[in-house]
């Protein structure tokens, strides 16, 4: 899954702001906590905990991240508890014209019986996704600057 918007912000404003767990509700539809250990900056190691809201209940998700690298403003994280685990994300703020672009790409993979389910799984996670990133640029671009 291969997903990006455009955002009239500085990259490294857009980092801080993608690079916080504790932000992912105000931006993700369906995340109703998030947060992670330890606190602080992700590192190579940080653990990020969700609960998601879904058709089938409240989900915890659970995620390590694997690779970071603040200069680039890059990470990727490997899903190790809940309905997707095994998937991997990578996460990007790249320049963009005079504002930055939001790059993500997920390998979404799911355990047992799950997998004959991909294909409608894949399509709603792009789906909301897109709805995501929009909802993230919307409230990076009403943003004072400083904030």
């Amino acid at each position: 899954i291969h997903v990006e918007v455009a955002v009239e912000r500085p990259p490294d404003v857009v980092w801080k702001y993608l690079a916080d767990p504790r932000r992912d509700v105000d931006w993700q539809e369906d995340v109703l906590h998030s947060t992670h250990r330890p606190t602080g900056p992700i590192q190579v190691g940080t653990r990020t905990f969700k609960v998601r809201g879904t058709r089938f209940g409240n989900q915890l998700t659970e995620a390590e991240i694997t690779h970071v690298d603040h200069g680039a403003r890059e990470w990727r994280d490997l899903v190790i508890v809940g309905i997707l685990r095994g998937s991997t994300g990578h996460y990007r703020v790249v320049p963009y014209g005079q504002g930055s672009r939001v790059v993500i790409d997920l390998d979404t993979r799911a355990p047992g019986p799950r997998k004959f389910v991909m294909t409608m799984v894949d399509r709603s996670t792009r789906s909301g996704l897109a709805s995501d990133l929009a909802k993230l640029k919307g409230l990076l671009e009403g943003r004072r600057a400083g904030q």
